[in-house]
């Protein structure tokens, strides 16, 4: 008997222990079955060494033990395991819960993407509309002054159409000399050269079939009209752009007569010369979207008349 109490009090004791330790496991697994995975592995794991404890303490032979005591202690280590497998069902639904969690980020992330990629061709679109605008802007600014400057060229083209001769110059040209006199031969002239500026707005065209009148030397009119002297490689003036300059070479012919009174000028030495006498060159304007009424070159000269000796001389017209 003495025997037999020692071991029920050896036994009790570690049933006492081992229901403790397997009391306290579960209420420390209870406190923290929320926690994260880590610490619910961990804590399955504590529980699971707890139980191997308890297992190890049942007595390989015990024919005298208390049968409830046995089946009280069989009991609390078959709830520890039905506990520690009720933690594992929630780790493993906590597992899938974090899968979850993973892909309802994974679509956030998608999510996300896909504005930041509207937000940037939206701003994309913003600055393109942005730049449009004052595209726009720029060019109805453009066009304002365009249109001041049409109004403004409009007055003067207005002004100038009254008399278009005020404003195109006509010169003499006097170097290397003023022109030719051909006092043998069978065709007697003289050609004289006349530098034209174009100072209007206007293309301006000058064409030998206008030409009309005579040159004349000093206050005398030869006898054959003058007109523009016409080759290969030089024409009329045709649409002469404003700025620009042209020459024109004016013919005028002279009877038999005529060049040998030049002749004896020449050799007397005289201060004769030629001018324009009643010569009219007339400016053409084409295309004008206002009428411009032809007005007569006003042809000028440093030096009045053009100087006989000044002349080049040909004898040898053929």
């Amino acid at each position: 008997m003495q025997r037999l109490a020692g071991l029920m009090t050896g036994w009790l004791s570690f049933v006492v222990i081992g229901t403790s330790a397997l009391t306290l496991g579960l209420q420390s697994l209870i406190a923290f079955r929320w926690m994260d995975n880590r610490t619910l592995k961990r804590r399955v794991a504590e529980l699971k060494a707890a139980t191997d404890q308890l297992r190890k303490l049942e007595p390989q032979a015990t024919p005298d033990l208390n049968t409830a005591e046995i089946e009280a202690f069989k009991a609390a280590v078959s709830k520890a395991e039905d506990d520690a497998q009720t933690l594992r069902i929630d780790l493993r639904g906590k597992k899938q819960q974090m899968k979850e969690v993973e892909r309802e980020r994974d679509r956030y992330k998608a999510d996300l993407a896909e504005v930041k990629r509207d937000a940037e061709e939206w701003r994309k679109k913003a600055n393109e509309a942005s730049g449009i605008k004052d595209g726009i802007l720029t060019l109805y600014r453009e066009s304002e002054r365009k249109l001041g400057d049409l109004a403004w060229l409009r007055r003067i083209a207005d002004e100038q159409a009254k008399n278009i001769r005020d404003h195109v110059t006509a010169e003499f040209v006097t170097y290397p000399n003023p022109g030719e006199l051909v006092l043998d031969g069978p065709r007697l002239l003289v050609t004289v050269g006349v530098r034209i500026t174009n100072e209007s707005v206007f293309d301006i065209t000058i064409r030998p079939e206008g030409i009309a009148g005579r040159l004349s030397l000093n206050n005398y009119l030869f006898k054959e009209p003058a007109g523009l002297l016409i080759g290969d490689f030089r024409g009329p003036i045709e649409n002469l752009p404003p700025k620009e300059k042209a020459l024109l070479i004016l013919e005028q012919p002279l009877r038999q007569s005529e060049a040998e009174t030049i002749k004896k000028y020449l050799e007397d030495n005289a201060r004769v010369g030629i001018w324009t006498g009643d010569l009219q060159v007339p400016i053409l304007v084409k295309n004008a979207t206002q009428e411009v009424a032809a007005k007569p070159l006003k042809i000028i000269s440093k030096t009045e008349p053009l100087l006989l000796n000044d002349f080049k001389r040909n004898t040898n017209n053929s």
